[in-house]
């Protein structure tokens, strides 16, 4: 993870596709997809050393 979020804070663009919650983290914007169709987006503020700032996605609310 630290080398892919290397590359985007070099310029280059990724795409990750995960339901790791800790994975999503990294990143600096998470869509939301539920049954293949987009629900939500929710911005993903990184800490500044490069460790992802929280764990939550907005899954738990899924799971309700």
């Amino acid at each position: 993870m630290r080398l892919l979020r290397a590359q985007c804070d070099a310029g280059r663009t990724a795409l990750l596709v995960t339901h790791d919650s800790a994975h999503a983290a990294w990143a600096d914007r998470v869509l939301l997809l539920r049954d293949g169709r987009f629900v939500d987006e929710a911005a993903a503020p990184r800490a500044q050393a490069g460790a992802p700032a929280h764990t939550s996605t907005g899954r738990e609310a899924w799971d309700a």
